[in-house]
């Protein structure tokens, strides 16, 4: 079960036990008002008022209690006046050209969506006493936003462009760059498989696709037979790299495995032959080793 927020702690700098303390009283506020203890006008509400300003004592610790016998008499016998006294005792007037420095600083964090940092940006400047300070949000956020394509999109919208607006194009903005992102990687996995199905481990294109598959914990092919060489062997050991057909006078291929055209009787007989020998990184000289 929820206990409600710790003690306040009333020590620091002015300015920081100020804001502190706005943040303190709302998170107590919606608590109790969890609780069912409201503080609505009316005397058929004055026993939850009371009840209200002893949780807040209670909550708020021995340290502002004693700060809440320094109070007034009449600032004791309601909540709402209890509460106004202690914000008068611990708020301070903000430094207004410090605060607007302070707004001034923050830049979009890496993985912060423009919503994310509006939401933070609205935080910092509600201490700065802007007239506007939707305004100032839009074009800070204009100026400091991590993407270039973003910002050009906003300056594309000149005086049309309210933070409304800038909210809506770059939430739109956001998806359109994340469901590219994913597509980009799935043409790339895509490119690669097809890349690698056509590909031997030494670079070279197999149209038979017969040695496509990855390498075992040996090195090896595996027990599929080259279609360059019609042996098995070892990866980048292919014994008909570099060598000339003697049929169609291409490279990398040995006679018997030429495809140029139909193959004779021969070659049938040979690649069986060879196939039956089951060489595993044996290596050739040159293609009339297997010749007959």
């Amino acid at each position: 079960m929820d206990k409600g927020p710790s003690h306040f702690n009333p020590d620091g700098e002015a300015s920081a036990v100020s804001a502190a303390w706005a943040q303190w009283i709302e998170e107590f506020e919606a608590f109790s008002d969890s609780r069912g203890i409201f503080h609505l006008p009316g005397d058929e509400r004055k026993d939850m008022r009371a009840q209200r300003k002893a949780l807040l004592l209670f909550h708020a610790g021995p340290r502002v209690r004693v700060i809440s016998k320094n109070l007034a008499e009449s600032a004791r016998d309601d909540y709402e006046r209890f509460k106004k006294a202690l914000a008068d005792h611990f708020t301070v007037e903000p430094n207004i050209t410090f605060q607007r420095h302070l707004f001034r600083r923050h830049s979009q964090a890496v993985g912060e969506s423009v919503s994310q940092y509006c939401a933070r940006l609205r935080k910092a400047g509600s201490s700065c006493g802007y007239n506007d300070l939707n305004e100032q949000i839009r074009d800070h956020i204009v100026e400091t936003c991590t993407s270039d394509l973003l910002r050009r999109k906003l300056l594309e919208q000149g005086n049309d462009l309210s933070l409304t607006n800038l909210l809506r194009i770059a939430a739109t903005h956001e998806a359109v760059d994340a469901r590219s992102t994913e597509m980009s990687g799935n043409v790339a996995v895509n490119r690669t498989k097809s890349d690698l199905s056509g590909y031997n481990r030494q670079g070279q294109s197999d149209p038979s696709g017969s040695v496509t598959a990855e390498a075992d914990k040996h090195g090896t092919i595996g027990n599929r037979i080259c279609g360059r060489c019609g042996t098995t062997h070892k990866i980048r050991e292919c014994p008909a790299f570099g060598k000339q057909c003697f049929k169609c006078h291409g490279k990398n291929h040995f006679r018997f495995m030429c495809k140029s055209s139909a193959h004779s009787a021969n070659a049938v007989v040979e690649r069986g032959f060879l196939a039956n020998l089951n060489i595993s990184g044996r290596p050739l000289d040159s293609e009339l080793a297997f010749s007959f």
